[in-house]
């Protein structure tokens, strides 16, 4: 009786040991055989078939249709578990690769998939790497895949960041509980921002003249950053010479540059050009040059000098003790003190 494996039988040539091809039943008996071994493996298969067809017969009759027996073997590995690893964390931003590896607890006959995502709590976002899939294959036989993270480079301040990778599903293997999750780590190779002052439209008229204190970042950064000013005690410009728009600076983040203005307030008070003299007193995001950076602005006056002008009051006066009263007046007032000088 010849025999052959079937090609839909799911056990491969190594799972088994077949004893022979071939039966050979003894002239006067009625029986023969052959047998069928499991041979030991660590690979997860599952529950696998042997079919046997017999395929022709000497000295006997072939049943139509043919003889065909199923062997099945129970497989003593269990399905396997998956586990994520990372190597080369952290990462310079300027192209550093970490490697996210999935590791099977044993190898299985089947494609295992494990689908992952970027947690919402990572700190990099999407444009700071480049993540070379969502899903790593592990072939039939083997027991790892992995995918890369690449840091992409840029020239903002953003200090160390975190991607955060979840394992969120699996097929043909289990996922553990709680689920896998790695973090990379991208290492910032920009330096934290330095703040500069600025000021144009100085000098600026009384009546309305507008000056802009622009604070600027050496370079970006994803924080805001604020800038806090104050009136130095040196300006000869009062309070009420000027408006200024505010004693704080924001720079929204990812931006270079914010403002305030100076501008003019008219009078009729003759006080020579004026400055105001702005301090910068402290940078919150950034770093605070030294020395601090101070900005001047100059208010040009539009009042002329004043001219002295005399009169007098109670002319004639009895000689009895009569008083007249003599008079200086100014065409305007000034910040200064005038002195009049008189002779007889």
């Amino acid at each position: 009786v010849d025999l052959a494996v079937n090609a839909g039988s799911t056990a491969g040539g190594t799972d088994y040991t077949l004893s022979g091809t071939q039966i050979t039943i003894a002239a006067g008996s009625t029986t023969g055989s052959v047998t069928v071994t499991g041979n030991n493996d660590a690979i997860y298969e599952g529950p696998e078939t042997v079919i046997i067809d017999l395929t022709s017969v000497t000295n006997a009759t072939d049943p139509a249709p043919a003889e065909q027996q199923a062997v099945t073997i129970t497989d003593d590995d269990s399905v396997p578990t998956v586990t994520l690893s990372t190597t080369g964390s952290p990462i310079a931003e300027n192209g550093g690769v970490a490697t996210i590896t999935a590791t099977l607890s044993n190898a299985t006959t089947q494609t295992v998939t494990v689908d992952l995502a970027v947690n919402a709590g990572s700190t990099a976002g999407g444009t700071d790497y480049t993540l070379s899939g969502t899903q790593i294959t592990i072939a039939a036989g083997s027991t790892t895949g992995s995918v890369t993270l690449t840091g992409n480079n840029d020239a903002i301040y953003e200090g160390p960041e975190t991607v955060i990778i979840d394992l969120t599903s699996v097929t043909n293997a289990t996922d553990p509980a709680p689920a896998e999750q790695q973090t990379v780590t991208i290492t910032d190779d920009d330096s934290v921002p330095t703040v500069t002052l600025s000021t144009t439209g100085s000098p600026i008229a009384e009546n309305g003249g507008v000056a802009t204190i622009t604070a600027t970042l050496s370079n970006p950064t994803t924080q805001t950053v604020t800038v806090d000013l104050a009136v130095n005690a040196g300006s000869t410009a009062g309070g009420t010479d000027y408006t200024l728009s505010g004693t704080q600076i924001t720079i929204a983040a990812g931006s270079t540059t914010g403002t305030i203005t100076v501008t003019g307030n008219n009078d009729a008070i003759y006080e020579g050009p004026e400055t105001v003299i702005i301090d910068m007193t402290s940078v919150t995001n950034a770093t605070d040059p030294a020395p601090a950076e101070q900005q001047t602005v100059t208010i040009t006056d539009d009042d002329s000098a004043p001219t002295v002008s005399l009169s007098t009051t109670g002319s004639p006066i009895a000689e009895n003790g009569g008083v007249a009263t003599i008079t200086a007046t100014l065409s305007n007032a000034t910040t200064q003190t005038v002195t009049v000088d008189l002779a007889v």
